[in-house]
């Protein structure tokens, strides 16, 4: 491992403290006065901190010069290919048609 693989997993593991010790408990103080914006507001937090760790990830590999395939990032040939692209497109029109049908309900009015 080099230096900045050290550093990248001592800020993996900063992050999780601070979200042990720093967002779940401004969560709890949230959730007492407004639960769903507190969910919101902790999705917001985590999905902040997974993406930046991603960036700062690809980042690093990137300026280390390492081959992709050591991380298995290969286009999937044959069956595996197709099984995933059926995936894929089976879930996205799950999702569209899971829309629409929250779309069409009325609310009160």
């Amino acid at each position: 491992m080099t230096v900045s693989d050290w550093c990248y997993t001592v800020l993996i593991a900063s992050g999780l403290l601070i979200d042990y010790f720093v967002s779940g408990p401004a969560f709890l103080r949230r959730s007492q006065l407004d639960q769903p914006s507190a969910r919101m507001w902790l999705w917001s937090v985590w999905m902040t901190l997974l993406w930046a760790l991603v960036v700062v990830g690809i980042a690093l590999w990137l300026s280390n010069e390492r081959a992709w395939l050591a991380l298995g990032m290969a286009v999937p040939k044959g069956w595996r290919l197709w099984g995933s692209v059926i995936l894929v497109v089976g879930f996205a029109l799950h999702q569209v048609r899971t829309a629409a049908k929250i779309a069409r309900i009325s609310g009160p009015k």
